[in-house]
């Protein structure tokens, strides 16, 4: 990745937006799960955001379409839909996929 690109980097996941933001640039959209905060303590899940909630998310940003996808789990197939490629991650190997018929196969889960 080129973090400083110009093109908009998303990073959406299941974890907590708390603990993911620090690890990116601040020109990078970290979306993700959402504790809930009384004063300084945890006291509640306020976004689970987790398979079609991914795109909930990009769809409050605006974002219909994704150029590329990276994943590593077949719980973002909702993503690999609105996707033009996903990249499927497995260890240190990488598998394009095209569509999300490839997509499915990959995982053997039928259409």
């Amino acid at each position: 990745f080129d973090f400083l690109s110009k093109d908009t980097i998303y990073i959406v996941s299941a974890s907590f937006i708390d603990y993911l933001r620090p690890l990116f640039p601040s020109n990078v959209r970290v979306l993700g799960s959402q504790l809930m905060f009384q004063e300084e303590t945890v006291v509640g899940l306020k976004e689970n955001c987790f398979k079609a909630k991914k795109v909930d998310a990009l769809s409050k940003e605006g974002v219909e379409v994704i150029d590329v996808t990276y994943t590593d789990s077949y719980s973002d197939v909702s993503l690999a839909a609105i996707s033009k490629k996903t990249i499927i991650v497995n260890g240190d190997k990488m598998h394009e996929c095209e569509n999300t018929s490839a997509f499915n196969a990959y995982f053997n889960k039928k259409q």
